[in-house]
């Protein structure tokens, strides 16, 4: 079908309320990928359709303080591309993966957000060619999950090292089962992948999740609950306590799942929907990838008495 510019706010604090319009991309596109920090969300690469499917290069930035406003455009990707996956800390943004044209490549670039008019830099490449993977990861460390290579499916987990991001990324404990397009959120302490499809998924939309613990990432991801319906080439993107995972390719879809990270064995059940049905879409929050959802603010102190004149 063709791309969407529209973008969508869910209320974390009234999450069974259906989401509304807000802002829009300066370009419709899909298949791309998203990044965060606390100010600000960003959305990179895709293909713009019915004039494609044709690698892009673009990074629109959506601006949490005035998300009515349109997101401006920024600095592009230095290696225009779809199906790539995005993440970050604080400070960078990292687009890795993805179809430049025809095959997958292994390319990361990175946003600096201090200056992010400027065209992203190459950095190290993930450990081997990719796309279609799910991506998410805490304020430290990046982590590329599954994807396929247009001929086999992958269980793979990349890690990018963000004090060490000059380096091939480091291969991590696997996901429970190969597959494509699945979508990933997560907090400070585990990485939630989400969905996807594959050879061994029935009707190609998988229910399973799978949670990464950041503190021991060489072992196998474990699987958790549920949803309570499969889905695949969801958005997906969270808070300290609860991910959301939204839209798909299955029919397309509105609905939105919500996962309770404090009972994560529990199924995911539908929470709300979208303001209309939608896949290949990619979410962004100020809340994920571990930031705080409140910023701790140090007590003023006391001011010191004033001198006594001698």
């Amino acid at each position: 079908g063709y791309t969407k510019t529209r973008i969508d706010k869910l209320d974390y604090s009234n999450d069974t309320a259906v989401c509304v319009p807000t802002s829009q991309l300066s370009v419709g596109r899909a298949s791309h990928a998203s990044a965060s920090n606390k100010s600000y969300g960003y959305w990179a690469g895709g293909y713009v359709w019915p004039a494609g499917p044709h690698p892009k290069s673009y990074v629109d930035r959506l601006d949490y303080s005035n998300d009515t406003a349109n997101t401006s455009p920024k600095g592009p990707l230095s290696y225009a591309r779809y199906y790539l996956g995005g993440t970050g800390n604080a400070s960078y943004a990292y687009f890795g993966g993805g179809v430049p044209h025809g095959s997958a490549t292994s390319y990361v670039d990175r946003i600096d957000y201090s200056n992010d008019t400027a065209t992203a830099s190459p950095k190290g490449n993930l450990s081997f060619t990719v796309k279609k993977q799910g991506v998410t990861g805490n304020l430290s460390f990046g982590y590329y999950g599954a994807g396929t290579n247009g001929s086999a499916y992958f269980t793979t987990m990349n890690r990018i090292d963000y004090s060490n991001d000059t380096a091939t990324a480091t291969v991590k404990g696997p996901l429970s089962i190969a597959r494509q397009l699945l979508a990933a959120t997560g907090n400070t302490s585990f990485g939630y992948f989400i969905g996807g499809d594959g050879p061994s998924i029935p009707s190609n939309n998988s229910s399973w999740v799978d949670r990464l613990d950041y503190s021991n990432d060489t072992t196998a991801a474990s699987v958790r609950g549920n949803l309570s319906a499969g889905t695949n080439d969801a958005g997906a993107t969270g808070s300290p306590d609860f991910g959301y995972a939204g839209g798909g390719d299955t029919g397309p879809t509105s609905t939105i799942h919500r996962i309770d990270y404090s009972n994560d064995s529990a199924t995911a059940l539908a929470r709300t929907t979208l303001g209309s049905t939608n896949y290949s879409q990619r979410g962004v929050s100020a809340q994920a990838y571990g930031f705080p959802n409140k910023i701790t603010v140090a007590p003023v102190q006391p001011p010191f008495s004033s001198p006594t004149p001698l």
